[in-house]
């Protein structure tokens, strides 16, 4: 084979390469970029809670007795009574429980809620519940399986919570349903 003088050698075509392991060396430093943080800091709670009275109870009572009443008379079975009973005891007992203040952070990397962080990359939109008592926005995950995060709202703070959210996400508006209906009326 000849050897042609005018092209260049493969040592000169070839750059040099070297693994440097993750280090930067001088020239390669990156630079910075200004990015403007937009964030919003609030605290609420994390659902919201009616004031139970003693004719709450009672009521709730009362109801128990008769349904298991109606239940028994029915199948004649002391189990299916039974399970009304335990049922209203549970609803009873979950209903005297009391929401905890939250402290939720919207900012351009996502939601905070107390210290666990929620990228935005993690939902497909957000809900914005119309006619609520509070103002609440409930975020919908991108998974099928996964949870809805409901947050409910500061009203002070609420246009500049939904500019930020819709930076990232779409927004919806949702109307009350006729189950948030029935549960504000029954104040639990």
């Amino acid at each position: 084979m000849e050897n042609n003088s005018n092209s260049p050698s493969e040592s000169e075509t070839k750059p040099a390469l070297s693994y440097t392991s993750g280090q930067l060396s001088v020239g390669n430093t990156p630079t910075a970029t200004p990015v403007e943080l937009h964030e919003v800091r609030w605290s609420a709670s994390e659902f919201i809670a009616h004031q139970k009275t003693t004719s709450w109870y009672l009521t709730l009572i009362m109801v128990t007795v008769i349904v298991s009443g109606i239940v028994f008379l029915l199948t004649r079975q002391y189990i299916s009574a039974g399970v009304i009973v335990v049922l209203s005891v549970a609803f009873g007992v979950y209903g005297s429980v009391l929401p905890k203040s939250l402290e939720y952070v919207v900012d351009s990397s996502g939601i905070t809620v107390e210290k666990k962080h929620f990228s935005y990359e993690l939902f497909k939109l957000v809900q914005k519940l119309e006619g609520g008592m509070i103002p609440s926005i409930t975020f919908i995950p991108v998974k099928r399986f996964a949870v809805p995060l409901t947050i409910y709202l500061s009203s002070e703070q609420e246009d500049q919570i939904l500019d930020i959210v819709s930076e990232f996400l779409p927004i919806e508006i949702k109307q009350v349903e006729a189950i948030d209906k029935l549960v504000a009326r029954l104040r639990f």
